[in-house]
């Protein structure tokens, strides 16, 4: 594990309908988050409880976006620390070996 990552736990929530995260990251948390479906190919989350491991507060709010037949992924967002807004990200990530579905 290196500096800032982390490990996730997923489960469904079924009576909200959305996903649940519990992040452990090595810099700070937990943090708690919620994801829902959008849209086909977007889903939406947000961090909805814990923070940094100096106390401070984090919020983060954005959008996962699934697109080329599933070959492409764009997370981006926005950020405030300590109620301090960050510079948006924008992510993408591309699959590089085909999907196995077996």
């Amino acid at each position: 594990v290196g500096e800032n990552s982390g490990y996730w736990s997923l489960y469904i929530d079924p009576v909200r309908k959305k996903i649940r995260i519990i992040i452990q990251g090595t810099n700070g948390g937990p943090i708690e988050a919620d994801m829902w479906q959008k849209s086909a190919n977007t889903f939406g989350w947000r961090i909805t409880g814990g923070g940094q491991s100096d106390g401070k507060p984090i919020t983060v709010s954005g959008e996962y976006l699934f697109s080329e037949e599933g070959k492409k992924l764009t997370m981006s967002g926005t950020v405030q620390l300590d109620g301090k807004p960050l510079d948006p990200y924008k992510d993408v990530y591309y699959r590089l070996s085909p999907l196995n579905t077996q």
